[in-house]
């Protein structure tokens, strides 16, 4: 959501619906805005030995630079942003089958981590008491950039319709010798369980109307074979009966109409993974994210 200039001194509150990525499934963050204001994505002129004729297109190519556009590299197998997996300053080699962190879960390197919202800018100063940056001494010449990047609460109306990616999973807990979160929010299960927390903004717990909690199966995304996700089993934890509810899973997504009794008074709600077909071996996939029908005005 493009939020104009913001001036020194100046409180905005963004009041806006709520809507799933529009962009194809996988594609970056980087390239989803460098498509809204009508660049091709990937957009960075550097590797055709060109560059960006705006500051538009200087702060897209800065940012396809932190996804790591430009960047190629023989272990790799290409651009290490579309074959492997970052986190904290570690890849991790996948064989091209997470093609992208977005559909891992692993951090995006332009968003803030935990954040529900992320507000990335540009700003025309220093912020704050910055010091003059120095590299062996000298003080780098050149274009300079002030980029920022800070978490933003978010507060979701009562009757809010809540697309699914928002609300992201947080592992709770591990069951079984070969159940194990092997990369950044990549998951392996053939026995036993892992379990899921989800949290509820507060303004909507009582007003909902159905949950919907999707499952990434990654090699399916990856162009890969199926790890038939469908296999895997879900359960709700039910708050009143004090146990695990199964419920079906099609595709890559499961839900509930009822969903009174999952969830608690503080907007918590757990979800087990399964997996129901143990002939078919190790499977693979993502960190799930939670959505939600809300009701009232």
């Amino acid at each position: 959501v493009r939020l104009g200039n913001l001036a020194a001194g100046e409180t905005l509150q963004v009041d806006l619906p709520l809507n799933a990525a529009t962009g194809p499934r996988g594609m970056s963050l980087a390239d989803q805005i460098a498509e809204s204001g009508g660049l091709k994505a990937p957009y960075f002129p550097y590797l055709q030995n060109d560059k960006p004729g705006s500051a538009f297109q200087r702060h897209v190519a800065l940012l396809s630079a932190l996804e790591g556009a430009g960047s190629f590299s023989a272990f790799c197998g290409g651009s290490c942003s579309a074959h492997s997996i970052a986190s904290r300053g570690t890849i991790y080699l996948t064989g091209g089958k997470v093609p992208l962190p977005v559909l891992s879960g692993a951090t995006d390197p332009l968003l803030v981590t935990g954040a529900p919202a992320t507000l990335i800018a540009w700003a025309d100063q220093p912020i704050g008491d910055v010091e003059e940056a120095t590299m062996n001494g000298g003080t780098p010449t050149g274009q300079h950039e002030n980029f920022m990047q800070m978490p933003l609460s978010l507060d979701v109306s009562g009757g809010a319709t809540i697309p699914p990616g928002l609300i992201a999973g947080h592992l709770e807990d591990i069951q079984g010798f070969d159940a194990a979160a092997i990369l950044p929010g990549v998951y392996i299960l053939t026995t036993g369980s892992l379990s899921f927390a989800f949290t509820l903004p507060v303004s909507s717990v009582g007003q909902v109307n159905a949950l919907n909690v999707t499952v990434p199966d990654l090699l399916a995304s990856a162009g890969g074979p199926s790890t038939n996700i469908h296999h895997l089993q879900a359960s709700l934890f039910n708050w009143q009966s004090g146990a695990w509810d199964t419920t079906a899973l099609g595709r890559d997504s499961f839900g509930t109409t009822t969903p009174g009794a999952y969830i608690d008074q503080t907007g918590r709600v757990l979800v087990r993974i399964t997996n129901q077909n143990t002939a078919l071996g190790k499977l693979y996939f993502g960190v799930p994210s939670l959505g939600v029908n809300g009701g009232g005005a």
